[in-house]
């Protein structure tokens, strides 16, 4: 049974490639038969470099890679169980289509050439045989470069970044023959990808690559309603994260807040709180139409045992962000008179209440309780509730 594992797997480039680039420092993860999984990550985070160690391209510094259940240390490329769709088309600009899949290949029998008629009709490249790489869209040439990795026939598919640099109007068609793709051939699918919408849409693991680590790896649904690492949600969280840092009493600025109880138990660090823009919604406050009290501060306040609340004026709105003014009062220091707060939220849904909220008018931001994250420093969450 096809299966991928990686155990304390470390790799970091010489010099003088820049510090942190592809560095690896322990990836554990685990790729069961039959699993569709996207690696998710910033750019330079690693993720090509570990599709690469997989593939035999490059060796671990330490760890141990198995596939297969067998250690394939030492084991070169073609023959490990493996094919890999590069990020670049990786065609050969002299050779047709037609010869492009030949290549490599040594003479074939009637199963084996009624095999790539298949592939050929399947990816839906029958047009593009006669033609050569310099004149194919990159939608085009991602399905001739998944053509080519399927001829193989391998347990194991390597897709570095395959959607990238497609027509917003054609990558959920790609997406969609992606999945089926793997539907049909089995085996494992590896996906590599910094677009977290994308890795939700395609698969149904989701490995969260920070810092050289696997910090989470878990379905989509999981990891959307239940980060273990800010990570997590910066890289999954469609629209826009609402992500802010604690002030103390007498702090001021955009981007902080403070608590009016957090818990009755104490964090280990200042927290930061993120807070997921599908939960938000907007409260027009109808019973006043002048600006709030100068005495109420930027503060995530509880309005019930399991809602949250931040109030103040909306300044301005574009589309889905909304940009609302908080007065912050300086606790008995008045000679430095008050000062403004701006916190600047991201909101999924256009309701009603949502569309009347105008500039100028008091709104209160309210969300669930199992809506708002803490993290530590380090990016770990500390959830209270």
């Amino acid at each position: 049974m096809p299966q991928v594992q990686l155990s304390a797997v470390r790799f970091d480039y010489p010099d003088p490639v820049p510090a942190a680039t592809g560095l690896l420092s322990g990836i554990d993860l685990d790729i069961a038969d039959g699993q569709y999984v996207c690696l998710v990550g910033n750019s330079g985070s690693g993720k090509s470099t570990l599709l690469r160690l997989v593939a035999g391209l490059l060796r671990p510094d330490a760890g141990i890679i198995r596939i297969g259940g067998v250690d394939v240390d030492g084991v070169p490329p073609h023959r490990r169980d493996v094919a890999m769709v590069f990020q670049g088309d990786a065609l050969y600009p002299h050779l047709s289509v037609a010869r492009q899949l030949s290549v490599g290949r040594a003479k074939t029998n009637a199963r084996d050439s009624a095999r790539l008629s298949d592939i050929v009709r399947f990816t839906r490249i029958e047009g593009l045989l006669d033609r050569f790489a310099d004149g194919l869209s990159g939608g085009e040439l991602k399905r001739v470069g998944l053509a080519k990795a399927l001829i193989r026939n391998a347990g194991v598919r390597l897709l570095d970044e395959p959607l990238s640099g497609i027509d917003a109007s054609h990558r959920q068609t790609l997406a969609d023959f992606l999945t089926e793709v793997h539907q049909r051939g089995g085996g494992v699918t590896l996906h590599v990808t910094h677009d977290g919408q994308e890795a939700v849409r395609v698969a149904d693991s989701i490995a969260v690559l920070h810092d050289g680590r696997i910090v989470q790896k878990d379905d989509p649904g999981v990891l959307l309603d239940k980060p273990e690492h800010r990570a997590t949600c910066r890289l999954l969280t469609p629209w826009g994260l609402n992500e802010f840092a604690f002030a103390s009493a007498s702090e001021s600025g955009s981007n902080r807040i403070e608590l009016d109880k957090l818990s009755d138990q104490d964090m280990d660090t200042t927290p930061t709180v993120c807070i997921l823009p599908q939960a938000v919604s907007v409260e027009c406050i109808e019973s006043s139409s002048t600006p709030m009290p100068a005495n109420v501060r930027p503060t995530l306040q509880r309005i019930g045992g399991d809602r949250w609340a931040i109030v103040g004026n909306l300044v301005r709105r574009a589309s889905n962000r909304f940009t609302v003014s908080l007065p912050l009062h300086t606790h008995g220091r008045s000679d430095e008179g008050d000062t403004e707060a701006l916190l600047r939220f991201n909101v999924a849904g256009h309701d009603e209440a949502t569309k009347s909220a105008e500039p100028g008018r008091p709104v209160r931001m309210v969300f669930a309780n199992d809506a708002v994250h803490f993290f530590d420093a380090d990016g770990w969450r500390q959830d209270t509730h």
